[in-house]
C-alpha cells in the first residue's frame, strides 16, 4: 500500500486543491461575504489610471496637482495605519468591514463629481482611509473565521482577488467609459451598493466577530454556518476530515 505524504499545510492526504477552499467560503457565512465584496470593491476601485486625464480635462492642472491626486490615497491609508489598533478591536469588525466598503464607494462618487482641487483630495484622501480598514479587517476575519488547513488558500484567493482585479478594473474604465469622472462615479456607486447587498443577504458578515471584540453570544453564533464536512475529491474517503469554524 502506498503511503499518502503529508501536505504542506500539515494535514495528510489534503491535495491542497482550491476546490476545497472555494466549497468552504460557499458554505461559510463570514468567509463566503468577504469573498464577494473582495472582488466587487478590487474590480470596481479608483480609476487611478485615469488621474492625468482627470488633471488635465477637468482641473486643467499639471504635474504637481496630478501628484497631489496620487498622493492622496495614500495619506489616507498611512493615517489609518498608524493608528490601526482600534480597527481590529471594534466590537462590531464584520459591521465595520461593510461600511469601509461603503465609505470608500461614496468617496469615490464624491471625486467623480468634485469641481475643485481641494475636494478630490479630500475625497481621496477617505477613500484611501477607508480601503485600509477594509483590508485590515478583511484578513483579520479571514484569519479567525478559516481552519488552518485552509486558511492559507483562502488568504491566497482574496490577494490574487486584489491584484488581478486592480489589473482587470484599470483596463475595464480605460475601455469601456468614455468620461474619466463618470468612472469614478460608476465605480463608487457599484462599491457602495454592492456592501448594502452583502450587508443585507449576509448577515453573519455583519454580525461578525474577532478575539476580544464584546459582541452578544447569539450573534457570534449566527456569525458561520457549522460545516460537517468539506470534502476534497482528491482524498480518500477513509482519510477526509471534518472542518470546523474556528471558535
Amino acid at each position: 500500500m502506498r503511503a499518502t505524504a503529508p501536505s504542506g499545510n500539515g494535514v495528510a492526504g489534503d491535495s491542497g486543491s482550491l476546490l476545497v477552499a472555494f466549497r468552504y467560503a460557499a458554505r461559510n457565512r463570514v468567509v463566503g461575504g468577504l469573498l464577494v465584496l473582495g472582488g466587487a470593491t478590487a474590480l470596481f476601485n479608483l480609476p487611478v489610471v485615469l488621474f492625468p486625464e482627470i488633471v488635465d480635462t477637468r482641473f486643467g492642472g499639471g504635474e504637481v496637482m496630478l501628484g497631489l491626486l496620487y498622493t492622496a490615497p495614500a495619506v489616507g491609508a498611512v493615517l489609518v495605519s498608524a493608528t490601526s489598533g482600534w480597527v481590529t478591536r471594534t466590537a462590531r469588525p464584520g459591521l465595520m468591514l461593510l461600511a469601509a466598503a461603503c465609505v470608500g464607494g461614496l468617496a469615490t462618487i464624491g471625486f467623480g463629481l468634485s469641481g475643485q482641487v481641494a475636494v478630490a483630495v479630500v475625497m481621496l484622501a477617505v477613500a484611501g482611509a477607508a480601503g485600509t480598514v477594509h483590508e485590515i479587517l478583511e484578513y483579520a476575519l479571514v484569519q479567525h473565521h478559516t481552519p488552518d488547513r485552509l486558511r492559507g488558500r483562502v488568504v491566497g484567493v482574496l490577494t490574487t482577488q486584489g491584484t488581478t482585479g486592480d489589473v482587470v478594473g484599470d483596463v475595464e474604465v480605460a475601455v469601456v467609459w468614455f468620461s474619466p469622472a463618470g468612472a469614478a462615479v460608476v465605480n463608487g456607486a457599484v462599491c457602495a451598493v454592492a456592501a448594502v447587498l452583502v450587508a443585507v443577504c449576509v448577515p453573519g458578515l455583519r454580525r461578525a466577530t474577532l478575539p476580544g471584540a464584546e459582541a452578544p453570544a447569539a450573534e457570534v453564533a449566527a456569525a458561520e454556518v457549522p460545516v460537517a464536512e468539506v470534502a476534497d475529491p482528491a482524498v480518500p474517503d477513509g482519510e477526509r476530515e471534518a472542518v470546523e469554524p474556528r471558535p
